[in-house]
């Protein structure tokens, strides 16, 4: 992974979403940390990963079918504890089209 990364331009932002459990570890963190790589947090149904900042700024995609008003107070501290300078939020899409929704009333609690 480092011979990997150390191709990737410094200062443009990447993020990485890891979808098998043998990347979750601190190895993988020290080397996006130094490069100041997000690590994608991808919060679904099926998994349940590890919430670990590694960046200045944070990349989530937030996938349950619905969040609450507390879940999404919930990702908000989330956020603020983790201290970044920028978020990059994305809710699922669906045929029903309530990312949208969900994405307007999390920006509306953020204030």
């Amino acid at each position: 992974m480092q011979t990997f990364l150390g191709h990737l331009p410094r200062g443009t932002p990447v993020s990485f979403e890891f979808r098998h459990e043998s990347w979750f570890n601190e190895e993988t963190y020290q080397l996006l940390r130094d490069r100041n790589i997000a690590l994608c947090h991808a919060d679904s149904e099926e998994n349940a990963l590890p919430f670990v900042s590694t960046a200045d700024w944070g990349y989530l995609r937030l996938r349950q079918p619905s969040y609450s008003p507390a879940d999404l107070a919930a990702w908000l501290e989330r956020i603020a504890v983790a201290g970044w300078r920028d978020s990059y939020v994305f809710f699922k899409h669906e045929d029903e089209a309530a990312g949208p929704a969900m994405a307007k009333d999390f920006m509306a609690m953020d204030g």
